[in-house]
Formats: structure tokens, C-alpha cells, sequence
């Protein structure tokens, strides 16, 4: 498995809406290469505790992922 962070803006200066959570959360994904099925990635907080990350994730086939700098 692989795992990176990306650091995200909260708050959307073009709108002009602000988050009530703090301004900048870590994200973490990990990337599960399977043999029997399409590789998976799963993100989650990077702070978040084991109990925390049971409630706290979302996971994908690798193949529905669209790079970030794909947005630019």
C-alpha cells in the first residue's frame, strides 16, 4: 500500500463561504493492489483514530480516481 496526504483549502474564496471546521484537513489515501478484483484506494483523515477511520473513509476502484492535477 501506498499513502499520501493532500492539504485542501476549506474555505471557497470565489463564493465567499467559509467551513466551520478548521482550515486546512489532511486527507490520506491508501491504495490496495488486488490480484481477484480492480485495484481499490481508500481515503480517510490522517488523524483520524482506528475507531474514527471504521466511520470515516471512502473507497473506490483505483480506475474512478481522477488526478488532482486533472482539475487545473
Amino acid at each position: 500500500m501506498t499513502i499520501d496526504t493532500n492539504q485542501r483549502s476549506k474555505n471557497d474564496e470565489t463564493t465567499g463561504r467559509k467551513s466551520v471546521s478548521p482550515a486546512f484537513i489532511g486527507l490520506v489515501h491508501q491504495v490496495d493492489r488486488r490480484s481477484s478484483g480492480p485495484d481499490r484506494v481508500t481515503v480517510f483523515p490522517a488523524e483520524a483514530t482506528d475507531d474514527e477511520r471504521l466511520s470515516t473513509w471512502v473507497t473506490v476502484d483505483v480506475d474512478s480516481v481522477v488526478k488532482p492535477e486533472c482539475f487545473r
